[in-house]
């Protein structure tokens, strides 16, 4: 939460579930990833000792479309240029939702 507007909570996600299948089970299969959002609080958190990587909320953010759901094409783009940069795998592209 980082404030009211018009008497409505204000919230910005830091974390999102991105759904990358469903099992043969029917069983949803997903990963939670950083939206690249740092919570308000961060710089304040670092200054009371409490040290966190900024990596925790950027490495590997899902780029969100303008509907909110995780942007196919620049999730994709984004392990294009992460392949071979670093130790850590890209997050999972999640699965296009299907054509109505």
């Amino acid at each position: 939460m980082h404030g009211q507007k018009g008497g409505v909570i204000q919230s910005t996600d830091l974390f999102r579930y991105v759904q990358t299948g469903v099992d043969e089970n029917g069983k949803v299969q997903g990963v939670f990833a950083p939206t690249g959002n740092l919570p308000t609080f961060f710089d304040e958190f670092a200054a009371k000792g409490h040290q966190v990587s900024r990596d925790v909320f950027m490495q590997g953010a899902v780029p969100l479309d303008l509907n909110g759901e995780p942007d196919l094409k620049a999730v994709e783009q984004l392990q294009k240029e992460q392949e071979g940069q670093s130790n850590i795998p890209p997050a999972p592209l999640p699965p296009a939702p299907p054509k109505i």
